[in-house]
């Protein structure tokens, strides 16, 4: 797995290098703010200390980005958001912080039951269980990747803001997105606008 890993590493920075020699006015939405550069990368033992600080294991290709590519900066609107701002999706549902929720499983099945379940605004606060928001979409949207629960790995969109609820990230091509998937999306977005 650690070859794969490797290669979508060098893939993705190659890549990325790319788009910031294209689009050097970045014209591609969200650019101006990360302007296709990377974080520095947090240590493995950084890392590590965050999921015994939050009782959780983070989705492996999650945790390769932040420890070998960048703990946030280029990718998805207006890029991946660092570690340390997890929590940023919790205003949107009047949790107060520091909520320690990362544990407790992500109840998906509110949002992929919405025609059998009357959402509550308990609900609504629990929907963050199991979530850490990693990128922000604008207008208060946020793209969520879940750490506990059956969805654990994938990618889910936060329209909370507004009506929209919760949905799983999807394209017509695929239903759910693991981290990797979600990250080339974007990439594949990019190139296609700007080549």
């Amino acid at each position: 797995m650690m070859n794969h890993f490797a290669e979508w590493r060098d893939t993705v920075i190659e890549k990325v290098a790319e788009l910031k020699r294209t689009d050097k006015k970045f014209r591609f939405f969200g650019a101006r703010k990360h302007r296709y550069t990377f974080d520095a990368p947090i240590s493995i033992a950084e890392a590590e200390q965050f999921e015994h600080t939050y009782a959780i294991q983070l989705p492996a290709e999650y945790k390769y980005f932040i420890t070998q590519i960048g703990n946030g900066g280029a990718g998805p609107y207006y890029g991946v958001r660092p570690l340390q701002d997890f929590q940023a999706h919790y205003v949107h549902h009047e949790v107060e912080l520091p909520a320690m929720d990362l544990h407790k499983p992500f109840p998906a099945h509110y949002w992929l039951n919405e025609n059998e379940t009357r959402i509550t605004k308990e609900i609504v606060q629990q929907s963050v269980f199991g979530t850490m928001s990693i990128c922000e979409e604008g207008d208060g949207y946020n793209h969520l990747l879940v750490v506990a629960g059956d969805e654990k790995g994938y990618i889910w969109f936060d329209g909370s803001v507004t009506d929209q609820g919760m949905i799983p990230f999807s394209m017509p091509e695929k239903e759910r997105f693991t981290f990797f998937d979600w990250y080339e999306s974007w990439l594949n977005m990019a190139f296609d606008e700007l080549f």
